[in-house]
């Protein structure tokens, strides 16, 4: 019974918390690069062809990282 408590927990874990949360978050910063690139280029191509296109690049992350982290900043540096 108690192994069975133990592996609901470790499987709430990693479905809800891990899946649901953090590759959330790491989705939405590649949306937020791949936003950013279409108008750094000022490419006409639509979502969906530069997801293809950058498919097998890291420069959607870094970019939304880089984003990301800016926005951060500026929030709390707007807090003091």
């Amino acid at each position: 019974m108690i192994e069975a408590i133990v592996e609901l927990i470790i499987y709430f874990f990693v479905e809800v918390i891990f899946q649901g949360i953090i590759l959330g978050i790491v989705k939405g910063v590649k949306v937020i690069g791949l936003i950013t690139l279409k108008l750094i280029t000022l490419s006409k191509e639509s979502n969906e062809e530069l997801n293809d296109k950058y498919k097998d690049s890291s420069k959607p992350y870094f970019i939304g990282f880089g984003i990301l982290i800016g926005i951060i900043y500026l929030i709390i540096k707007g807090m003091n």
